[in-house]
């Protein structure tokens, strides 16, 4: 009689562990998590578009080269079967530049959507943002491009946290 403290031999444990990555790999197919996690990890994307919205011809040159550059690893133009970023800005919001002891007088903000639109559009993920940063993260406020370094500043953070919730 065996102990139940025996060690199963090395054939034994080998053919248990590839029976259990078998079934944990058919329950996440079953259950979709497998596709969800094959899609964070493969998005490709064929082209990223700004949408219409009360900052696009403010916001679009600055915004869209930072998209590009932020999603660099996942583009894949001319692709056919890429999916197809849509960004839309909601809010945009400098406060006046005044140094104070309360953290949240002096934030700007800004806010949008994602929409990542696979083929036959349909919709793969929807990824709602709120981006602040410091009034003063981009520099002093007496420079003369003051306005367009928040802007600058606000558009990069904005692609970086996008690019973080789409590869997640």
């Amino acid at each position: 009689m065996k102990s139940p403290l025996h060690s199963p031999s090395p054939a034994g444990l080998v053919r248990r562990t590839i029976l259990v990555a078998l079934a944990c790999g058919l329950g996440l197919a079953l259950t979709g998590r497998g596709a969800t996690a094959q899609h964070a990890g493969g998005v490709r994307i064929g082209a990223i578009k700004i949408e219409a919205s009360p900052y696009a011809a403010q916001i679009a040159p600055i915004l869209l080269p930072a998209l590009h550059k932020t999603f660099a690893a996942m583009l894949a133009p001319g692709d056919g079967r890429a999916a197809v970023l849509f960004v839309r800005i909601d809010s945009l919001t400098f406060t006046s530049y005044v140094d104070t002891f309360d953290p949240k007088s002096d934030v700007d903000w800004i806010s949008g959507t994602g929409h990542l639109v696979g083929p036959g559009n349909h919709l793969l993920g929807e990824y709602p943002l709120s981006v602040n940063l410091p009034a003063s993260y981009s520099g002093a406020w007496y420079l003369p491009d003051i306005d367009e370094r928040r802007l600058d500043s606000l558009c990069q953070a904005f692609a970086q946290w996008l690019r973080r919730a789409v590869a997640n």
